[in-house]
């Protein structure tokens, strides 16, 4: 009987001094997005529109029909920050807050685009408020958002706790992991750092970025072994 690996939970954004804010809540989301849009009968309209636009429309049309349909409401923010209507943004994720209840991932969004605005102790504060939601206690998200949030304060220690819990919860997000080695890193903790990157290339081998910052500690990264998700996808044929 094969073993079934979880799949590496590569997040995506890019932050400022370096850091990556890692917003998986928001791609998360924004799934919920694309099934508006191939739920509305204009998805193959006409018009010379860019997907993102689509989203924003269909977005915008569900809100207003439901003005408190909170996760509709986020996204909508979400996508209106990405289109440069960053003061639309900003009212509609606080609308969403207001209607969250115990809602996950609500907070999550809007503290992304906090942090976006350089409005970091709002974000760890709506992070914390995440981690506090009894649905969401096991989740890794809002502990890499609050270490994001955190390191941004020169709360170094805070920012590494943070990303410890988060990576306890979710061993598997590669990406995380090479976060906190850029974080041990510039605390001058040189061999947990390298130790971290190594950890990231069992599940990314041969990514670039953990290649680099090795090489930049004097290492050259171990020979890329077989990732175990490629055991996993050939287990799956052969089932």
């Amino acid at each position: 009987m094969s073993v079934r690996v979880p799949a590496v939970r590569r997040v995506s954004g890019a932050g400022r001094s370096g850091i990556v804010f890692l917003l998986s809540a928001v791609a998360v989301a924004l799934v919920i997005a694309v099934a508006f849009l191939l739920a509305s009968d204009r998805l193959f309209n006409d018009e010379p529109k860019t997907p993102k636009e689509r989203d924003y429309e269909l977005l915008a049309q569900r809100s207003q029909a439901n003005p408190k349909d909170a996760m509709a409401l986020a996204v909508l923010a979400d996508t209106e920050y990405e289109l440069g209507k960053k003061d639309d943004a900003l009212r509609h994720a606080a609308d969403a807050l207001k209607n969250a209840g115990s809602t996950v991932n609500i907070r999550l969004i809007y503290a992304g685009i906090l942090m976006r605005e350089g409005r970091f102790a709002e974000a760890a504060k709506l992070a914390d408020e995440e981690i506090a939601l009894p649905s969401a206690n096991s989740e890794a998200d809002a502990y890499f958002l609050r270490a994001q949030a955190e390191w941004e304060l020169k709360d170094r220690e805070g920012a590494l706790k943070s990303m410890s819990t988060g990576l306890a919860r979710d061993p598997v997000a590669a990406d995380a992991r090479i976060l906190h080695a850029d974080m041990l890193r510039q605390s001058g903790r040189k061999a947990e750092a390298i130790a971290e990157y190594e950890r990231a290339l069992k599940f990314l081998p041969n990514d670039a970025r953990a290649v680099k910052a090795l090489a930049g500690l004097g290492v050259k990264a171990p020979a890329a072994a077989p990732s175990p998700h490629s055991a996993q996808t050939s287990a799956s044929a052969a089932d």
